[in-house]
């Protein structure tokens, strides 16, 4: 046996991964349903807000491109090409850059900035921003920032796992104030804010080259790959880095797909329209029932649980009940996410109220109703454009998704692999997915077993 295969072997994962399972997803059907183990439940997990990954036109776009072109990359070159340019004349920009991975995005973005910070290192978790990098919103704009100052700032337009909004005029005098440049990842905001579901910058009604984009079209478009969109100088250095020239290429059904979905969403205003409408209704349906949305301004919802054995088992009642919500597992500051469809029919809007509020009553779900106040202690960002977040309690302050003794592993194992293989890239990607493990205990033993290895 080769040295090699038995390497290989040493680093067998499947014994670790033996207990999480895979979404059993069968399909996604149109209206806002998906089929999960043979049962059609509400789809209140996916990021398809708009309805658009859904939409029957926007799958025959990528069959026809399977049918004429076929998977090699190559025959998406024209694509790709009408693609970018369509999302920088869409976003306002000088150019765009497409990938089908992050990596040609995020690392050469990286690369170029040298020094960079963050507000949302949990939104990333193939990126690695070390402790002096990261920090909260109010920590970056009142606090002094380490020095040297970082050249990139990178937030989230909507937060994937609370929902608020960043303070993006105050982030951005502050970035300017010491000639940075500021990125806003717009793969959840694209489509639901601004006019004509621009972003976060036409939201704040800041111009449109005041800030840098990024999109991953998997979210509101519902095809793969990641778009970069702002300065030529910058674009073309993203093209022409080794990863943008290796890695960058998509295929032709995805780029059809990402194309027509882009046409519907700014033919079709209704789609933005009722799911504001939407969720202005489960905002004050489940505050009313005392659900903790926290610091939510926009149709993404996260409901509060804490523990994650109880996620566990809320999340089986849900499905039971034929209602299917992400969820964030985060030890003690663990809750779901419920992202609501533009597609939902009135019924299918109640039923999802019903089901939530029948399995928080049998499990025990700590609610405490407030139907005179709910009403009046909430504001959502299509309404008040000034607000980029609600009151929350304590318990919702961004934290680092991993413990501390997780995150010295990760940086030594990194540090060991690079010196051993030559690259962080494949170890960052290994070690995160050990250590997003489902249970707790998977967790520690993932951390034992690459101690164990070093």
């Amino acid at each position: 046996m080769s040295s090699l295969l038995e390497k290989a072997k040493a680093w067998n994962l499947n014994q670790l991964q033996a207990d999480t399972k895979p979404l059993d997803i069968s399909a996604f059907v149109a209206r806002g349903h998906v089929e999960m183990a043979g049962q059609q439940l509400v789809d209140g997990g996916s990021f398809d807000f708009l309805g658009l990954a859904s939409d029957i036109r926007v799958r025959e776009a990528a069959a026809s491109a399977l049918k004429r072109l076929g998977l090699q990359p190559v025959a998406g070159l024209r694509l790709q090409a009408e693609l970018e340019q369509r999302m920088a004349a869409f976003w306002g920009t000088e150019d765009a850059f497409y990938s089908a991975l992050p990596s040609p995005v995020f690392h050469s973005l990286l690369a170029l900035a040298k020094t960079a910070w963050t507000t949302e290192a949990e939104a990333w978790p193939f990126l690695s921003f070390p402790p002096s990098q990261q920090g909260t919103f109010l920590e970056f704009l009142e606090s002094p920032l380490p020095s040297p100052l970082p050249s990139l700032v990178l937030v989230c337009g909507i937060s994937p796992f609370r929902g608020h909004l960043p303070p993006l005029p105050q982030l951005l005098q502050k970035v300017q104030a010491f000639k940075g440049s500021l990125c806003v990842d717009e793969s959840l905001s694209l489509g639901l804010l601004g006019n004509n579901g621009k972003g976060t910058d036409a939201h704040f009604h800041l111009p449109a080259q005041a800030t840098w984009k990024l999109c991953d079209l998997g979210q509101t478009l519902g095809a793969q790959g990641f778009v970069f969109a702002g300065p030529r100088p910058v674009v073309s250095y993203l093209r022409n880095h080794p990863l943008g020239r290796q890695h960058s290429w998509g295929q032709a059904p995805n780029l059809a797909a990402a194309l027509r979905a882009l046409q519907l969403l700014e033919a079709e205003p209704w789609r933005k329209e009722r799911l504001w409408e939407i969720a202005q209704h489960l905002h004050l349906a489940l505050r009313k029932l005392g659900f903790d949305l926290g610091p939510s301004v926009t149709p993404l919802l996260p409901l509060w649980v804490g523990e994650e054995s109880k996620v566990e088992t809320l999340r089986e009642a849900l499905r039971k009940s034929g209602l299917w919500l992400r969820e964030r597992l985060a030890g003690k500051n663990s809750h779901f996410i419920f992202c609501p469809k533009a597609t939902y029919s009135d019924e299918e809007l109640q039923r999802s109220l019903e089901v939530l509020a029948s399995v928080a009553h049998r499990h025990q779900w700590h609610v405490q109703a407030s139907p005179k106040t709910a009403e009046q202690n909430f504001y959502l960002a299509n309404a008040h454009p000034s607000v980029w977040a609600n009151p929350a309690k304590p318990h919702w302050t961004p934290r680092s998704p991993l413990p501390q003794t997780y995150i010295s592993v990760r940086k030594a194992t990194l540090r060991e692999l690079y010196q051993q293989a030559g690259t962080s890239e494949f170890m960052e990607e290994l070690l995160w997915q050990l250590l997003s493990l489902h249970k707790p205990s998977l967790r520690q033993k993932a951390a034992d077993w690459l101690l164990k290895r070093l």
